[in-house]
């Protein structure tokens, strides 16, 4: 799964042009969102060394099952995996 990832001013950014979306100096919100891709450097990160990012998160889960966290925050931290398995990962 790629991730995109903006500049660190991203909020202060995204703040600002909403403000300006309000005021109406942008007609719609993909207008908004043109402006700004086209305006800040963004970096695609694409997964690499997936095997060891998988032994990572085995082993996390035998960590918060030890120490007793409950199937309910298991079921909460793996909810990402929907998004995983959506991908074929």
């Amino acid at each position: 799964m790629k991730v995109t990832a903006g500049p660190v001013e991203a909020t202060a950014i995204g703040n600002i042009m909403l403000q300006a979306y309000g005021a109406g100096l942008y007609r719609s919100l993909p207008e908004v969102r043109r402006v700004v891709r086209n305006s800040f450097a963004v970096k695609d990160y694409l997964p690499v060394e997936r095997e060891v990012w998988e032994q990572a998160y085995a082993r996390f889960i035998k960590v918060i099952e030890a120490e007793g966290q409950g199937e309910s925050r298991r079921a909460r931290l793996t909810g990402s995996n929907l998004c995983r398995s959506a991908a074929g990962f």
